[in-house]
This record gives C-alpha cells, sequence and structure tokens, in this order.
C-alpha cells in the first residue's frame, strides 16, 4: 500500500515585505506501492501572492498554486515542490497545503505561519 508523508516548510524568521520568500513542500512515499494521482494545491492568506514554482509546471491564480497531477509516486520516492511567494502586507500569514491521492485515496493538510516584516 502507499503511504504519503507530507511536509511543509516555511522561510525561517521574519521576511521582508515584496522579498521572495521560499515555501517548499516535500510529498513523500513511505509506502512498498506507487500512489496514482496526486494533487497539489497550495494556500496563502491575503496580501501574499505566489510568484514562482519550481520542481514542477502549475498554474498561479491569486492567492494559490494548483500543481500539475503527479501521475506516480513511487515507494521509497519524494517530489520536492518549492514555491516562491512576495507579501505586500505585513503581519502573520498562513500558508496552506492540500495533498490529495486517487490511489489509495489519500487527504493530507498543513498549515504554517510566517512573518512578513516592512522594511
Amino acid at each position: 500500500v502507499a503511504d504519503l508523508k507530507l511536509v511543509v516548510n516555511d522561510p525561517q524568521g521574519p521576511r521582508s515585505l515584496n522579498e521572495p520568500a521560499p515555501f517548499e513542500i516535500q510529498v513523500i512515499n513511505r509506502g512498498t506501492s506507487p500512489a496514482r494521482d496526486v494533487s497539489v494545491i497550495a494556500h496563502f492568506d491575503h496580501g501574499v501572492e505566489p510568484i514562482k514554482v519550481v520542481g514542477a509546471k502549475a498554474t498561479l491564480v491569486p492567492g494559490q498554486v494548483l500543481f500539475d497531477l503527479i501521475k506516480e509516486i513511487g515507494p521509497g520516492e519524494k517530489v520536492v515542490l518549492t514555491i516562491h511567494a512576495s507579501a505586500s502586507v505585513e503581519g502573520r500569514h498562513r500558508f496552506r497545503v492540500e495533498v490529495f491521492a486517487g490511489d489509495p485515496e489519500t487527504r493530507l493538510v498543513q498549515e504554517e505561519m510566517t512573518w512578513f516584516l516592512g522594511k
């Protein structure tokens, strides 16, 4: 059986406004079978916008990143996705990642908070 694990690494320490900050997403298959049809969606609070992704193709929409479907993650494999985002509003902003898989049916959710300060 596939056994997915979600790890979210938000930027360390306070970040400056309008300075791109990296948010790393790891989807790891700890199981003995492939995980198939894996979807990854990232959500940002108001005032934080994704500007670039690394690791897979994705669609950037206001406050969200919709990664293209990952057809398969094999046993022991790890997919690493990085989103660079910039904040225009000071404060502690939420970053939420959701992972869905069709085989086996899986739903994983993780949230982190990042503090953005004015210059």
